[in-house]
């Protein structure tokens, strides 16, 4: 069994994972994938309730001028649960939420919402995840500088906070982090 595959919970139980993929979105539950049209109904009002809950986010969707319920709750939905990880979106019971999902965004840099709407995750600020994208990119502290418009001790303060929140020093630790926490 030592070459055995995992397969991810959300592929095998009665757990629900959605994604959006080319624009369609999909869910995969109990082993069967199927496109959807809208988020369903449970789905929709556990988002709504998340999002209600959540004054950060809603400050996001405010600087992103999205009004109505229901583009609000489809955008949360787009920042926070869109991406295919494994885990399961909606528990097996219908009841809560898993984890957010932060990954990949072409619009991250020039989002007004990112870091609020979507959640940065080791806690990172918004500068942070700008830095380390760069440092797991390969940039050199002098090429970071130049197109962050910072500083070195600037760069080196946000470097060390960074290794601080993160728990890991150096810039291959950073880097590694920002891999596996899916900032590239």
């Amino acid at each position: 069994m030592e070459n055995a595959t995992l397969i991810p919970p959300a592929l095998t139980t009665v757990s629900s994972e959605y994604f959006t993929l080319s624009e369609m979105m999909y869910k995969t539950s109990n082993g069967i994938t199927e496109n959807i049209e809208v988020l369903p109904v449970n789905f929709y009002n556990l988002l709504l309730t998340d999002l209600n809950n959540d004054p950060q986010a809603k400050r996001g969707l405010d600087r992103l001028n999205i009004k109505g319920e229901a583009n609000r709750v489809n955008k949360h939905y787009d920042c926070n649960y869109s991406m295919f990880d494994g885990s399961s979106d909606v528990s097996a019971c219908g009841s809560s939420l898993g984890p957010k999902e932060y990954g990949p965004c072409p619009k991250r840099e020039t989002c007004k919402a990112h870091g609020l709407l979507c959640k940065i995750p080791g806690g990172l600020t918004v500068r942070q995840v700008q830095i380390a994208i760069r440092i797991a990119l390969g940039q050199s502290d002098y090429q970071i500088c130049l197109e962050l418009f910072i500083s070195q001790d600037t760069l080196r303060s946000h470097k060390n906070n960074i290794e601080e929140k993160i728990g890991a020093k150096g810039k291959v630790a950073i880097g590694v982090w920002a891999v596996k926490n899916k900032l590239i």
